[in-house]
């Protein structure tokens, strides 16, 4: 299986002509795999590191020269973000196969029919998947 994974952000801006244009950086995955069907293959390595300066000031007196640093602040952060991109694969041999694994998605993804409740809390909730919970003041039916 060939995989090719690309994701763009915006890394700046710069000017041309008196205009303020984007700069645009652009991070790339590609690999060659052989995996299982149903296995699961988790692809990591698209990392960006930004670098956020700020400063904040009280109007006027933060812009006054050594009196002013009294009035201002700044401050730096450092911030990591990485992208996994998990995937897996399932091979369908036949027709029948694949309307079996539709059907199953779709029954797996259908929120139409599930009962949600409003203003409850986890702590009273001890099993999970259960089709229906106890009613209560705190515990009102929505549909």
């Amino acid at each position: 299986m060939e995989i090719n994974q690309s994701t763009e952000d915006v890394g700046g801006t710069t000017r041309i002509d008196g205009n303020e244009v984007p700069i645009i950086t652009s991070r790339e995955l590609e690999a060659s795999v052989a995996i299982r069907s149903g296995g699961t293959l988790v692809l990591g390595g698209l990392v960006r590191e930004n670098k956020r300066e700020s400063q904040t000031k009280v109007p006027f007196f933060g812009s006054i020269p050594i009196f002013g640093a009294l009035f201002r602040s700044s401050s730096t952060e450092n911030v990591r973000t990485e992208l996994l991109v998990l995937i897996s694969p399932e091979v369908l041999v036949t027709a029948e196969e694949a309307e079996k694994l539709t059907r199953e998605l779709k029954k797996a993804t259908e929120l139409s029919k599930a009962t949600w409740y409003k203003g409850w809390d986890l702590g009273e909730r001890e099993e999970w998947g259960r089709d229906e919970f106890p009613e209560s003041e705190n515990n009102q039916r929505v549909k």
